[in-house]
């Protein structure tokens, strides 16, 4: 039974290690959480995947915790400099995503973002939490693939 997030950090960080994932597990001292813990693993060889539990639902929850993942997703200066083309992309792509969900934050970034309940004492099972870092990473790329790589008249085709 795991008892703190390092605990199950430390799991996680072998299990993408497994697959071939590079992961570093943070103590974000100096965040707006202090103390807050996170994992962070590079998805595709470019994207920063940062996962930790989403703090002070351990009063709220007896059986579960709420982990999230976030990533940073570049944005082309076209898309970035016509928010209305933004904002039909980002509803048209987040009807299509199996998880998760693609925001445009106060800072101007875009980021994706899923949370997942996990049991409380237990890690996500090896092989589910790897198919689960599997399918992000895809749904990441092919996130970003729409927001940066589309021209013009591709982004015409793919919102009609």
């Amino acid at each position: 039974m795991m008892k703190t997030n390092m605990d199950f950090f430390n799991y996680y960080k072998e299990k993408l290690q497994e697959i071939n994932l590079s992961a570093e597990i943070f103590n974000l001292a100096e965040s707006i959480v202090k103390g807050l813990e996170s994992l962070t693993y590079i998805s595709n060889e470019k994207y920063y995947v940062n996962m930790f539990f989403i703090p002070d639902t351990e009063e709220q929850f007896e059986k579960l915790r709420l982990l999230q993942f976030t990533c940073l997703i570049s944005c082309s200066d076209y898309i970035i400099n016509n928010q209305l083309l933004l904002l039909k992309l980002l509803n048209k792509k987040n009807t299509q995503l199996p998880i998760g969900s693609l925001i445009y934050s106060d800072e101007h970034q875009l980021v994706f973002k899923y949370i997942y309940a996990t049991d409380a004492e237990q890690p996500i099972e090896s092989k589910l939490f790897q198919e689960l870092v599997g399918l992000l990473n895809s749904v990441i790329e092919d996130s970003s693939t729409i927001f940066n790589q589309y021209g013009e008249d591709d982004l015409k085709g793919y919102l009609s």
